[in-house]
């Protein structure tokens, strides 16, 4: 398995040495659909071998059939029980954790409270991947039934932060920041995550910056001032640090905590412009020893023009 960011020519070199000696004739074999996947070399690899690849849909074709054959009225139970007799080798548990069912279960009058305990015990037992999965469902869950997780998934805070903290798969600090968002409420603790995932891969920010755009309200305990925390990261020693602080701070300048918070987004204005008039803030971000990404000035200017409204 690849952990961490790959690209065609990487993944079709795993699949070569890895999945294509396993291969039985007339198997077929499910990818999904990053851009890496898609490539002649694999199709070839695994056709070759007198195999089929099919490459999943955008959505989920459990999704339609649930709706449609009143599968919703069954418990849940049965429907865990189908998935997992036709996916020999994936016990009910985990199934119950997978991307598509608590779609399936969305139309129940209370959220299924197998979507937050079959996670809680995952993150528990310390199986990395039966964890992976249970936070892929959690994210599933959170996007598909945002109210219904809001209002029932307050307790997973701890866990999901735990998870954020995950240094053995980025997908699973993915998965645990989008979960995190749609609970709506930045913390202190959550401040102090995202601050750490958008200095992280690039997966992985891209995901905390979009979850830093959902949230719409701090939680008490940071009042009604910009956090200290951010205003100190954007003159951090670290170029890499500083410009982490600087996005986040864009994307919650835009985002409805702006609203929520009488005079954020001025103090978010003010914090980027004094950034912007010290003389750190002419430094260059360097993403190797021999290799700049521009300067932060150009950053603090895109942030403090969007922020500002222009």
């Amino acid at each position: 398995m690849l952990e961490g960011a790959t690209d065609r020519l990487a993944f079709a070199t795993s699949i070569e040495h890895v999945l294509v000696p396993s291969l039985r004739l007339e198997q077929t074999v499910l990818m999904d659909n990053p851009s890496a996947h898609h490539s002649k070399q694999v199709e070839h690899l695994i056709t070759v071998r007198g195999c089929e690849l099919r490459f999943l849909p955008d959505f989920s074709p459990i999704e339609p059939a649930c709706a449609k054959s009143g599968w919703h009225k069954v418990g849940a139970c049965s429907v865990y029980e189908v998935v997992s007799a036709s996916l020999p080798g994936i016990i009910p548990a985990d199934a119950r954790s997978f991307l598509w069912l608590p779609v399936c279960l969305a139309s129940k009058s209370t959220f299924t409270r197998n979507a937050i305990e079959d996670p809680q015990a995952a993150l528990d037992d310390g199986d990395w991947q039966r964890h992976r999965i249970a936070l892929a469902g959690l994210a599933r869950s959170a996007e598909a039934m945002p109210a219904r997780f809001n209002r029932s998934a307050a307790d997973l805070e701890p866990l999901l932060l735990r998870a954020t903290r995950d240094l053995n798969s980025f997908n699973a600090r993915r998965f645990a920041i989008t979960a995190l968002s749609y609970l709506r409420v930045i913390t202190p603790e959550v401040l102090t995550a995202l601050l750490r995932l958008v200095g992280d891969t690039q997966e992985v920010q891209d995901d905390a910056l979009a979850a830093a755009g959902r949230f719409n309200r701090l939680h008490p305990s940071l009042g009604q001032a910009l956090p200290q925390e951010l205003v100190t990261a954007l003159t951090d020693p670290s170029a890499l640090r500083a410009r982490a602080a600087i996005r986040l701070l864009e994307a919650l300048g835009t985002s409805p905590v702006a609203q929520s918070a009488p005079g954020l987004r001025r103090q978010i204005v003010a914090a980027l412009a004094a950034a912007l008039q010290d003389s750190n803030g002419r430094r260059y971000v360097w993403v190797s020893a021999e290799k700049s990404d521009g300067t932060l000035d150009q950053d603090l200017y895109r942030a403090l023009l969007r922020v500002a409204g222009f």
